[in-house]
């Protein structure tokens, strides 16, 4: 249980990192909330600057990444074996913090990068899942159907490549947690 806890607190600490805000602020010297979206992910940086944008969708993936590579080993330590939950539950748990940062008064980003850097150390086919379910929801839908698109292929996705239930369930909730993050 503490070791459900404490992977939890320490990947929201990892995810609510804004390196968004942080990389405008100290290349540019401004606050990236301020314009666009309002929000610091790449998409709003690079509004800025495209080379910040590329640099903090970078940084944004790696969070992710780094949340789920440390439950493992934290997990590894603290449990005989890691399971699929503990991981599902470091990336949920990193996009929370990227989409609700305490430094910033709980107003971040959209959790894209952060999510798919996570999903990809959990399951790589998942990356491939991302981007085909998302340019197919936003060709063929209007954009606010798009998440709940994502959230469908994320489950029949999961099914064919036989992942456990809970790895498919953490997919499907981190697009339902993401989807209103899109549509204000």
């Amino acid at each position: 249980m503490y070791a459900f806890l404490f992977i939890a607190a320490v990947s929201y600490l990892l995810g609510s990192i804004p390196f968004g805000y942080l990389l405008v602020r100290i290349f540019r010297g401004e606050d990236v909330r301020q314009s666009g979206s309002g929000n610091i992910g790449a998409t709003n940086v690079s509004r800025k600057s495209p080379l910040l944008g590329v640099l903090t969708l970078l940084l944004d993936a790696l969070k992710g990444t780094a949340a789920v590579v440390l439950s493992y080993k934290l997990a590894d330590r603290m449990v005989a074996i890691p399971t699929y939950e503990q991981l599902a539950l470091a990336a949920l748990f990193a996009v929370l913090g990227h989409m609700f940062p305490v430094w910033l008064r709980f107003r971040g980003g959209k959790g894209v990068a952060t999510g798919l850097g996570s999903f990809v150390v959990i399951a790589p086919e998942s990356g491939a899942d991302s981007s085909w379910c998302l340019y197919g929801g936003r060709s063929r839908l209007p954009l606010r159907f798009s998440g709940i698109n994502r959230c469908g292929c994320s489950i029949s996705f999961y099914g064919v490549v036989h992942r456990p239930v809970s790895c498919s369930s953490a997919r499907a909730g981190y697009d339902l947690v993401r989807f209103p993050a899109h549509h204000p």
